[in-house]
């Protein structure tokens, strides 16, 4: 599972240059009536040019041409879909280098950082799928001491739903996925007063997945909202070496000698594809709320995951983005972590 989702960032890694870039496909097989028409009067043509058809068997031909277009509607219902992506991707690689540096403030390192947005919605009749994806990922490489990893986080979410009230209201079924795809290290003291490098985390350890059900709204926008009646929050811990690594018992509430640990709640999640507020300002939203059954009136044991980004067109090509992430989860940090992120790239 890790390598194919490896795969899929070096794909984009291969096909967008080394700049921000967004982009946004659509397609659609939706017939229109007009084709049906067209196929119609060609048949019309076809018995014009047979006395026999036109004077004799006038009935047959009314019939034939109602057959034709019940055939067509039936295969304009069978086989409509619409699709659209959007994906934005932002990359950047810097160097370090100081000859003769009186301060030592900036050691010699390199700086590399990625950012991938991909969002994808499929209609087909009248079921809906949704599919989001966020990866962002940083290092820095210190040419005489250490290597430590700056972001990854790696959130995919699948939705389900079919209309039940006016095309707004849906019944909908959806899996929410948030892990990290590479191994990240930390540093220690050992017995000798040194550093240590040791494993902390890594790809599902821990990760969480919310399996839910419930009601979803659509709003103007592709604007999303889903409340999960019935959900399931699983936490997994595969690798079990970061119990050794680490030198604890218990990881995001699993054990030692545990693989999973299963809860149920409720959820809320809102999705918001990249809109065009004018011109010059473009903003995106993503938020997931997860509160268990059991301690529905402990605030502390909620957990959230919050993500809005802001991008500013300053010129044709240039785009400034202040991302804000804010994370929480009592089993992981006792207080939330807020990130700002302000990045200057090209579309």
């Amino acid at each position: 599972m890790k390598r194919i989702l490896i795969i899929i960032v070096c794909f984009f890694l291969e096909f967008v240059e080394l700049h921000g870039q967004s982009t946004l496909f659509a397609k659609s097989n939706i017939l229109v009536r007009s084709k049906m028409q067209t196929a119609i009067d060609t048949q019309t043509s076809i018995f014009s040019r047979n006395d026999h058809y036109l004077i004799g068997d006038t009935n047959r031909f009314q019939v034939y041409a109602f057959q034709l277009s019940t055939i067509d509607t039936a295969l304009i219902d069978r086989y409509r879909y619409h699709w659209i992506l959007y994906y934005d991707f932002f990359t950047t690689l810097t160097a370090f280098h100081t000859i003769n540096n009186l301060y030592n403030s900036e050691p010699d390192n390199l700086y590399g950082y990625y950012n991938l947005d991909v969002k994808s919605n499929l209609e087909f009749r009248k079921v809906k799928w949704d599919f989001y994806l966020f990866n962002d990922y940083g290092i820095r490489y210190f040419f005489d001491s250490v290597t430590t990893k700056t972001q990854d986080q790696f959130t995919i979410k699948n939705q389900f739903y079919y209309p039940i009230y006016k095309s707004r209201v849906y019944l909908a079924f959806s899996a929410n996925t948030q892990t990290q795809l590479f191994n990240s290290h930390r540093y220690r003291s050992d017995t000798n007063g040194l550093s240590e490098r040791f494993l902390y985390d890594g790809f599902m350890s821990p990760g969480v997945i919310v399996y839910s059900g419930g009601l979803t709204y659509e709003a103007g926008g592709n604007i999303i909202l889903h409340l999960g009646l019935g959900s399931s929050k699983v936490t997994k811990v595969k690798n079990q070496r970061i119990f050794d690594t680490r030198n604890e018992d218990m990881i995001s509430g699993v054990g030692r000698g545990e693989r999973r640990k299963s809860e149920w709640g409720l959820s809320l999640t809102s999705t918001v594809p990249l809109q065009h507020l004018n011109k010059q300002i473009h903003w995106e939203f993503y938020e997931h709320i997860f509160v268990p059954l059991q301690q529905l009136s402990d605030c502390k044991k909620y957990s959230l995951e919050f993500n809005n980004v802001l991008h500013l067109l300053l010129l044709k090509y240039v785009r400034l983005s202040l991302r804000t992430k804010l994370s929480y989860n009592s089993e992981l940090h006792p207080k939330p972590i807020l990130q700002n992120q302000l990045s200057l790239g090209f579309i």
